[in-house]
C-alpha cells in the first residue's frame, strides 16, 4: 500500500489525564473509559489506519480489525516508540523529545482488538546511556498507560532495553549502573559482508560512539565482522510496530522510521556513529585536517577510559587541558564540525541500515534471512516535531504530521522531503533508496492534504514543502534546491 501522510497543523495532543482514551466511544473501541477532555489524537488515528486501507470494508462496525492481517491471535507485539531522553534542558519539553504517549495508547487498543484477548504487548526502547528511564515514565505519561492496561489484566511490559545506564554525580563525575536490561537477553548478530558498511572501503578501527572506549567497539566491528548486540525482545516479536519521532539529527540529517531501528540494541558500544580523523584521513568525522580537533578526540576517548575506570582525578585534569585546546581549535579551524555531526557523516546512515536489516530479516535465533521474518509497521510521530539541533536539543515544530507505511525507507524519503530536505543529501536515505533499487521520480504517496495529492517526491519545490530548519552542520547542504 502507498504511504499515506496526514497533515494538520491545528492538532494537538491531549493531556495526561484520564490515560489518553477517546473522547467518544466507537464501535469498535474495546473499553468503557472515555475521557472527559477533547483527544484528537485518537481521533485521527483512527481515521489514518483506515485511509491507509486498514480493513476497510468493517470501518464503523463494531467489527473493525484494522491490524487483523498484521496481526493473529497468540502472538507477541512489541511496539517501538523513540525514548531518547528524560526532559533534561528547560528549553526542550516531551511533546518533541520523544513519541508521544497518546498515539501509543490508541495502538494499543487496537493491538489488543486484533489479538483477541491473548497473546502478548511489550513496549520498548534502548534510550541514550545518560537517559533516567523512570523518570521519563513517570514524567511523560508511559507510566500511566502502563497501568492503565495493566489494571485491566491486560499482559504489557514497558521495558528499557539497556545493559548499563550512567549518570554525571554532584562532582560531574561520569558513573555507570547496570540497567533494568531486556529479561529475554541479547543475541550477538553479525552481518559481516552483508553489513552496509562492508561496502565501504573504510577501517573499523576508526569507528567511534560518544562516551564509549574505542576498545569497546572494537569487540563489535573488525575488518570482516559487523555484530550489534540485539534485544531478544525483539527478535521474539511475531510483528513490530515502529513509532519514531520526526526531527532533525546532528549526525544524521534527519531522523524517522531508519534511524528509530537503533533503539533495537542492548549495548550502545555496538553502533558506529562516526569515524575518527578527517575526510582525506579516511574518516568523517570532520571535513579538513586538524591537530587540535585530533587532540581533542584523543583528550575525549582517554577521559571515556577513564571514567569507566572511576579514575576521576586525571579525567579533571584531561578536562582543563582540553578546554586549553579548544582555544587553539577555534583559532586554527578550517571547519566547525566535530564527532561526525555533518552533513559528510556516512557512518551513521550505515549503521542504521544495518539495524533495519536486522529488524527485518533476522530470525527469534538471530540468523539473517532472505525473506521478512515478522511483520513491520511504521507509524511517524510528527504532530509536534524538532527541527534545528536534533535530537537531543530540538526546538519544538508544530507540524501536525502522522505517517504510516510498513516501507521505512520510502516513508523517510517522504517526511525528508516534507521537512524540506533533499533525500538524495540524506546518506541514510540515498544508501536505503540503492538498496532497494528505487527512485525519487517512483515514489508516491496518498494524503489528506490537497496541495500535496498526486504528486511525486521528485515534484516537490522548496516552496511546497514545511521548511524545517536543519541542524548548524547540514545549514545549507541538505534542502530541496530553491
Amino acid at each position: 500500500m502507498r504511504p499515506y501522510i496526514y497533515y494538520d497543523p491545528s492538532i494537538t495532543y491531549p493531556a495526561i489525564q484520564e490515560h489518553f482514551s477517546p473522547s467518544q466511544h466507537y464501535p469498535e473501541y474495546p473499553w468503557h473509559d472515555i475521557s472527559s477532555k477533547e483527544n484528537k489524537i485518537y481521533d485521527t488515528l483512527r481515521n489514518i489506519l483506515y485511509e491507509y486501507g486498514l480493513d476497510k470494508e468493517n470501518f464503523g462496525r463494531s467489527t473493525w480489525n484494522p491490524f487483523k492481517n498484521f496481526i493473529s491471535p497468540g502472538m507477541t507485539v512489541l511496539i517501538k516508540p523513540n525514548m531518547v531522553m528524560h526532559q533534561f534542558d528547560n528549553h526542550v519539553s516531551y511533546d518533541e523529545l520523544i513519541t508521544h504517549p497518546s498515539i501509543v495508547r490508541a495502538i494499543i487498543d487496537y493491538i489488543y482488538i486484533a489479538l483477541n484477548g491473548t497473546g502478548k504487548i511489550i513496549i520498548a526502547d534502548a534510550p541514550m546511556q545518560s537517559c533516567n528511564f523512570e523518570l521519563l515514565k513517570r514524567n511523560s505519561g508511559y507510566k500511566d498507560i502502563e497501568t492503565y492496561f495493566t489494571n485491566k489484566n491486560i499482559n504489557i511490559q514497558l521495558l528499557d532495553l539497556r545493559r548499563i545506564y550512567s549518570n554525571f554525580n554532584e562532582f560531574n563525575e561520569l558513573q555507570t549502573f547496570n540497567a533494568s536490561s531486556d529479561p529475554l537477553g541479547y543475541q550477538k548478530i553479525d552481518l559481516g559482508k552483508f553489513s552496509f558498511h562492508a561496502t565501504l572501503d573504510r577501517d573499523s578501527s576508526r569507528f567511534r560512539v560518544t562516551n564509549y572506549p574505542p576498545s569497546m567497539m572494537g569487540t563489535y566491528h573488525t575488518k570482516n565482522i559487523h555484530s550489534y548486540l540485539i534485544s531478544n525482545s525483539i527478535l521474539s516479536a511475531d510483528a513490530v510496530i515502529s513509532i519514531p519521532k520526526l526531527k532533525t539529527h546532528r549526525k544524521a540529517g534527519m531522523t524517522g522510521a531508519i534511524k528509530n531501528c537503533v533503539g533495537i540494541v542492548g549495548d550502545k558500544a555496538c553502533l558506529p556513529h562516526h569515524s575518527f580523523g578527517s575526510i582525506e584521513e579516511g574518516g568523517d568525522e570532520y571535513l579538513y585536517k586538524n591537530l587540535f580537533k585530533k587532540i581533542n578526540t584523543f583528550l575525549n576517548e582517554a577521559t571515556d577510559i577513564l571514567n569507566y575506570k572511576k579514575c576521576y582525578s586525571i579525567v579533571k585534569l584531561l578536562r582543563k587541558f582540553q578546554n586549553l585546546n579548544i582555544k587553539f581549535i577555534n583559532k586554527y579551524k578550517r571547519d566547525n564540525y566535530f564527532e561526525g555531526s555533518w552533513y559528510g557523516n556516512d557512518t551513521i546512515s550505515r549503521t542504521s541500515l544495518d539495524l533495519l536489516r536486522i529488524l527485518l530479516f533476522s530470525s527469534k535465533d538471530g540468523t539473517i534471512q532472505k525473506y521478512q521474518q515478522r511483520n513491520v509497521l511504521f507509524i511517524v510521530d510528527g504532530i509536534v516535531a524538532g527541527e534545528g539541533e536534533g535530537p537531543l536539543l530540538p526546538t519544538a515544530r508544530k507540524a501536525g504530521i502522522i505517517a504510516i507505511s510498513d516501507n521505512a525507507i520510502v516513508l523517510d524519503c517522504i517526511l525528508a522531503t516534507l521537512m524540506g530536505f533533499d533525500p538524495d543529501k540524506i546518506p541514510t536515505i540515498a544508501n536505503g533508496l540503492k538498496y532497494i533499487n528505487m527512485t525519487k521520480s517512483s515514489i508516491f504517496f496518498k494524503t489528506n492534504y490537497i496541495l500535496w495529492k498526486n504528486k511525486n517526491i521528485q515534484s516537490f519545490e522548496f516552496k511546497d514543502t514545511l521548511q524545517f530548519k536543519s541542524s548548524q552542520g547540514w545549514k545549507e547542504k541538505i534542502y530541496i534546491e530553491h
